[in-house]
Order: C-alpha cells, then sequence, then structure tokens
C-alpha cells in the first residue's frame, strides 16, 4: 500500500512539474516572441505558410469600427470615403497552426468587427505542449467619419485621423494617432504615445500607461486638465495655459476658457503637452525633415 502510495506521488508529482515547467517555458518564449513582434519592422518576422485576406464593406458616416486580438502591426488609413478596405496578412510555421485562430469579420448593421480571436477547443494535453505561434499585420482603410475602438494589439499601433471616438486599450507596443477630433479613450497601454488632438468639444481619458505621452493640440485649445499619478514629469508647453496646481506626479491647469476635460492618471513616464507642429515648420526647423501634421 505504501509502495502504491509512493508511486502515485511520485506521478502526480512528476505530472505537477511537467505542467508547471511547461507552462513557465511557454509564458518565456511567448514574452520572447511577444517583444520580438513589437520592436522588429512589420515584415521582417514573418513566418514562412501566409495567408492574406481582402475585404471591403460599406460604411455611413458615423459607424463604429471593432479592432481586437492582433499580434502584430496594426495600421489604420482615413479618407472621405464609404468605403472600408480590410487587408490582413497572417503567418505562420505550417498550415495547422492556422487553426488555433479564427479570424473574424463581420458587419452588423452600422459596426464592423475585425478580431483575432483564438480558438478555445484545445485539449488539456495540448495546451501542454509547445503553442503554435502566428502573427498578424492587419492593414484598414477606413472612412475618415467613424468611431473606432482598438484593443488586444500586440505590436506598434498607427491610427489616422478619427472623426469620431477613437478607444484605445490594452495594447503592448508604440502608439500613435494622427489626429482624433470627437473624444479619446486610452487605457492599459505598455508602450509611448503620440497623439494629436483638436476640437475638443469631448474629453480625453488616459489612464495606465507604462511610457511616455505626447499630446499635441491643433488650433485654439479651451479646456481643463487634470494629470495626476504620474512617476515622471509633466511638461505643459501650450500657450494660453495656467496652472491652478502643479507638484510631484500633479498638475491641474487650465487652457484658454477651459471646457471639455483632460484627464491624464496613472502613467509611469514623461508626459509633454505640446502645440502641434505642422508639416512645414517642422521641414524649416529640422534642415529638411518633415514631421506628420
Amino acid at each position: 500500500m505504501k509502495k502504491t502510495a509512493y508511486l502515485l506521488g511520485a506521478a502526480a508529482l512528476g505530472l505537477s512539474l511537467l505542467v508547471t515547467g511547461g507552462c513557465h517555458v511557454n509564458r518565456r518564449e511567448r514574452a520572447e516572441a511577444r517583444e520580438k513582434v513589437v520592436n522588429a519592422p512589420s515584415a521582417e518576422l514573418d513566418f514562412p505558410v501566409q495567408r492574406e485576406v481582402r475585404q471591403s464593406y460599406k460604411l455611413a458616416a458615423g459607424a463604429r469600427v471593432d479592432v481586437s486580438g492582433f499580434n502584430g502591426l496594426l495600421q489604420v488609413e482615413t479618407s472621405d470615403t464609404d468605403t472600408a478596405e480590410i487587408h490582413i496578412v497572417r503567418s505562420a510555421r505550417s498550415e495547422e497552426d492556422f487553426n488555433e485562430r479564427n479570424l473574424i469579420l463581420e458587419q452588423k448593421g452600422d459596426r464592423l468587427i475585425v478580431r483575432m480571436r483564438n480558438n478555445r477547443e484545445r485539449s488539456f494535453w495540448a495546451m501542454l505542449g509547445a503553442r503554435s505561434d502566428e502573427r498578424q499585420r492587419a492593414y484598414l482603410k477606413l472612412p475618415r467619419q467613424i468611431d473606432l475602438d482598438v484593443s488586444g494589439i500586440n505590436g506598434k499601433t498607427d491610427i489616422g485621423e478619427i472623426g469620431g471616438r477613437v478607444e484605445l486599450s490594452g495594447l503592448n507596443g508604440p502608439v500613435k494617432v494622427a489626429r482624433a477630433t470627437g473624444g479619446f479613450d486610452l487605457s492599459g497601454v505598455n508602450g509611448n504615445i503620440e497623439a494629436t488632438l483638436a476640437q475638443l468639444t469631448k474629453g480625453v481619458d488616459i489612464s495606465g500607461v507604462n511610457g511616455s505621452i505626447d499630446l499635441r493640440f491643433v488650433g485654439e485649445v479651451n479646456a481643463d486638465i487634470e494629470v495626476h499619478g504620474v512617476n515622471g514629469q509633466i511638461n505643459p508647453e501650450l500657450p494660453n495655459l495656467s496652472v491652478k496646481e502643479q507638484k510631484r506626479g500633479r498638475l491641474e491647469a487650465r487652457i484658454g476658457k477651459g471646457g471639455a476635460t483632460i484627464d491624464v492618471s496613472g502613467v509611469n513616464g514623461n508626459i509633454h503637452l505640446l502645440p502641434a507642429v505642422s508639416a512645414q515648420t517642422a521641414k524649416t526647423a529640422g534642415g529638411g525633415n518633415t514631421a506628420a501634421k
């Protein structure tokens, strides 16, 4: 009886070590792979087996586009159009690896969903082994007058001018928003952020950022700013800004006549509030180099 109990205990211990050790290795490998995807040029780390998807949809002004779950670059270009053009590049080591994830492209009324979803039908024993890798690059050409919701991106996120509200969450990588005019929500970002804001009739809410933030403002700005819980420097460099209170990790100020609220909290990095630099100004100051408007 004791021998049987000993053998059963040893088997259980061995299985436990296999599970925890395997999970630890898999987590480390996945973390290293994510880091490579974030920092490498967009197509440089593609796996040898590829699939490409191209699709287009008609969208009315004010429609909502939801994008989520991509392991790699997300690039969104916008223009005055009513057509959304979707181009997804998926790459893996083998055809079988594509079976673990599904690409969801779905239009429901005035909402367009673009999402990578993990296949949840993996068995327990399959999860103990090496997890297959897949990387994606998502290129979207969208109408400008939409609301955009982006979440769960493991890579660089580059977004053009959006006329509606922009909501970004759960991003691992640098983020750039060319111009947001209808409000801006951002949370849970591991990476530097550069965003240009205009026509602040609606508020800005930024929280939970591990990285520096550059907020640039176009035209006349009237807003109330409250920044708190910041581990870094806060540099307000806007004209017509009156500081009510500024101390370590906190700033309360008014720009112009005040108005829409800019609320920033929980940031591990520096914050810069700057006027937007036009391409011509940047060219003059930089000896020929241009900056995005």
